[in-house]
């Protein structure tokens, strides 16, 4: 056998300490790399012509609702659809943010995924945006994707016009159409009341052409009291319109699944509530669907 020349000798030292680079590198490392992209996967908002698209993201850490946003995502996003509904007042924005089962909530809103969607609300109303174009809502989702103990992108946002049109061919008015209105310490509510049956109609035309679409339903109070006695009627407020939904055509439209309990209190009010008109306003039930 004859000896390997020193070139020979060189090259195999090269191409061994080569191809350890190449094992151990990020590059070739699937688990990091596929961390990573999830860390810093693209944020948009579309609305029709309008598109905000950013290759940043907005995140927050387990159990809290302190928004961290990527400068790309704040200039190319957030400002950019502040500024969009600044300059159109017949826009809604509906926020639903998303927790998990597992966190604890520490904020002075119903549950996190709230916190979290007026954390989005207070950055967009920074940037142009009108507070009461601006809708908050939460729900809870068994596995939401936490990286790292952080959640990315965990607010929806779906847009409408102030006006929108049902299927059953009458014209709705976005905040009134989905609202119905308690007296300040009234939980209990009419099953055949007129205004929750043309509701419960829209969204039962709504599931026809989307069956899996989640309703969800969001109850409000004044904030004459304690918090806690006010969640209290926020939460049967909220139980009582489910039950009535779930109840309709004995049960054959909507599934348990498919309505979502949101009790929200006395947070987000949209009128003063020093004033009786403002608590008559404050003092309500939104049913949200997507």
């Amino acid at each position: 056998m004859r000896p390997m020349t020193p070139a020979l000798i060189l090259l195999s030292a090269l191409w061994i300490l080569g191809g350890s680079y190449f094992l151990s590198s990020r590059f070739f490392c699937p688990a990091t790399a596929a961390a990573g992209a999830a860390t810093t996967s693209n944020l948009s908002v579309i609305d029709g012509d309008f598109k905000a698209i950013s290759t940043g993201n907005f995140g927050f850490q387990k159990s809290a609702a302190a928004i961290t946003i990527t400068p790309d995502a704040k200039e190319k996003v957030f400002k950019k659809t502040g500024t969009y509904l600044g300059a159109n007042a017949d826009k809604m924005l509906a926020l639903t943010g998303i927790y998990g089962s597992g966190e604890v909530n520490k904020t002075e809103f119903g549950n996190l995924g709230i916190a979290r969607a007026e954390a989005v609300k207070a950055v967009l109303v920074e940037n142009g945006a009108n507070a009461d174009q601006i809708t908050t809502a939460g729900i809870e989702k068994p596995k939401p994707g936490f990286i790292d103990k952080k959640l990315y992108n965990a607010v929806d946002f779906d847009f409408t016009n102030s006006e929108v049109t049902s299927a059953v061919g009458s014209t709705l008015n976005f905040d009134e159409s989905k609202t119905i209105y308690f007296e300040p310490e009234q939980v209990d509510f009419s099953s055949d009341d007129e205004k929750l049956m043309e509701i419960i109609k829209y969204l039962e035309s709504y599931l026809a052409t989307n069956p899996d679409a989640i309703v969800t339903v969001n109850g409000y109070t004044d904030n004459q009291g304690s918090s806690e006695d006010k969640m209290k009627i926020a939460e049967k407020r909220v139980e009582r319109v489910r039950r009535i939904i779930r109840s309709y055509k004995k049960g054959k439209v909507f599934s348990s699944k498919q309505v979502v309990r949101n009790p929200v209190g006395p947070q987000d009010p949209q009128a003063d509530n020093e004033t009786a008109e403002g608590i008559a306003i404050n003092n309500r039930v939104t049913i949200t669907v997507e």
